[in-house]
């Protein structure tokens, strides 16, 4: 997503982590898991404005009552997102911190 031109990239398949970048917030929509993910270098505006459009879309498909968009900051991802993300070409870095979240 840039928040700038709200680019959206629909993408088929596990979603690569080379696709998180510092600059950059992604949305990673499971039905039943609603993430935004920003990168460290996001400024609170941009972030402001995702979180806006990522609430729109949010709304657009029927979901489970339970379902939340969740909000994820670049090193402090929860175990779930990480896990639907796929490793090619980049690993994770194993450690977990004491939120049992993977540092990427």
């Amino acid at each position: 997503l840039s928040v700038e031109k709200q680019k959206l990239l629909p993408l088929r398949g596990k979603p690569d982590l080379k696709f998180l970048k510092p600059d950059r917030i992604f949305i990673l929509d499971c039905v039943s898991e609603f993430y935004i993910w920003y990168g460290k270098e996001v400024d609170n505006s941009a972030m402001e404005k995702g979180k806006e459009f990522a609430s729109k879309l949010f709304k657009m498909k029927e979901r489970p009552k339970w379902t939340t968009l969740i909000e994820a900051k670049q090193g402090e991802e929860p175990v779930l997102f990480v896990e639907k993300m796929s490793t090619t070409g980049r690993s994770r870095r194993g450690a977990n911190n004491r939120n049992n979240n993977f540092t990427l």
